[in-house]
């Protein structure tokens, strides 16, 4: 029997994890109506987006359930703390101290199986990635995706990469879109190998490419896409965070995807990585003084990476996919500071045109973070 707000329970946060836990019935949701939360009036939400806002509480008000988590009663004035909630960096904080802390998450779904998260004691940093083309290890960036689209025959085939950047949003380059049916992979290390367990594919229901892109050049070269259903957050499927700040005061940054290990060649089967050098806007401008991508010049919304050297650099498929910098505070958590756009051939002496993400803050803000109330029932799971 559904239980109605009028006859909502109490209960204390253990109790209700206990209830997940062990499998219990779920009632109705009420997802949505008003309740009261002792003498302040309420909204009934799900838990897992309440939960930061309650966790001193002792008891919860429960209005129901979903097949996925407990909806229960949150005061009105959580609205002005929700802003803070839906800003990406300290989402993104929130989901690294979790996944990172070795706490007990359940992916909240009826007869769901419990995983502890070992603490990482290790994290990758740039400056152990000085390589090129190095595979990388498990759980080193759970944020990467892969993009597969439908060819002539209709065979879908893997593209470009993508970030991901919260519970059901991933971003990539919008010149990589060129299908309507986009199928995202998450947690995937190398094809055909499940020693980590099965990577999972969810399929795309919304494309938001920025409005002033252009076809066939690389101004305004990004895009978000919105999955089927929020993703279980795990060791190998996390997202990661936006770099903010207009100026990247580090020398290097790291590119990772499944592309092709030379000009015309095959996609790789595992995921690499690759260091490379970040180089101002002005010192890189020079290569691409007459090209037709560019037919404005470069921008401050570029970013430019590359060893001029040569032999370290990204290729055909891994458009889209991220550039990266570790956080100053935390070598686990990864801070995407550009989106692989565009390049001269593979491994050339010439740098690759990323898309610099900070350019893109609100933009980004006001698609995945929302403050509208359609906002309100996004909610985090773990595994």
């Amino acid at each position: 029997m559904s239980l109605t707000i009028d006859n909502a329970r109490w209960i204390t946060p253990i109790a209700l994890s206990a209830i997940f836990f062990l499998g219990s019935v779920l009632a109705a949701s009420n997802e949505g109506e008003s309740c009261a939360y002792g003498n302040e009036p309420g909204i009934c939400q799900g838990y897992n987006l309440c939960r930061p806002l309650l966790e001193k509480s002792r008891i919860v008000k429960i209005c129901g359930y979903t097949s996925q988590q407990a909806v229960v009663c949150c005061p009105l004035d959580y609205r002005e703390r929700l802003q803070q909630l839906n800003d990406p960096n300290q989402r993104c904080r929130d989901y690294q101290s979790a996944s990172n802390s070795g706490l007990l998450f359940g992916s909240l779904a009826v007869g769901s199986s419990v995983v502890k998260l070992k603490p990482r004691a290790q994290c990758p940093t740039d400056q152990n990635l000085i390589v090129g083309g190095t595979a990388a290890r498990f759980g080193e960036f759970p944020h990467m995706a892969r993009l597969a689209m439908p060819d002539e025959n209709g065979a879908m085939v893997f593209r470009c990469g993508a970030t991901l950047i919260s519970e059901q949003w991933v971003m990539t380059a919008a010149h990589c879109l060129e299908s309507q049916t986009i199928v995202v992979r998450l947690g995937e290390l190398k094809e055909g190998n499940d020693e980590f367990g099965d990577p999972v594919d969810v399929q795309v229901t919304r494309i938001v490419k920025h409005p002033n892109y252009k076809p066939r050049t690389v101004y305004n070269d990004i895009a978000l896409l919105k999955l089927a259903r929020p993703v279980t957050f795990s060791t190998r499927i996390r997202p990661a965070c936006l770099y903010g700040s207009s100026t990247v005061d580090r020398t290097k940054a790291v590119a990772i995807g499944f592309g092709s290990t030379e000009a015309y060649g095959a996609a790789s089967k595992e995921l690499l990585k690759v260091s490379l050098d970040v180089f101002t806007t002005a010192a890189c401008s020079v290569f691409f003084q007459r090209n037709r991508r560019v037919p404005q010049g470069l921008r401050e919304s570029h970013l430019c990476a590359g060893f001029l050297s040569g032999g370290r650099d990204t290729c055909t498929g891994d458009s889209g996919g991220p550039l990266q910098i570790s956080s100053e505070d935390e070598a686990c958590v990864a801070q995407i500071i550009g989106i692989t756009s565009f390049g001269i051939g593979c491994g050339s002496t010439t740098p690759g045109i990323y898309t610099r993400v900070s350019e893109y803050i609100d933009w980004i803000e006001g698609i995945v973070w929302p403050t509208d109330s359609a906002s309100l029932t996004d909610g985090l799971r773990f595994s």
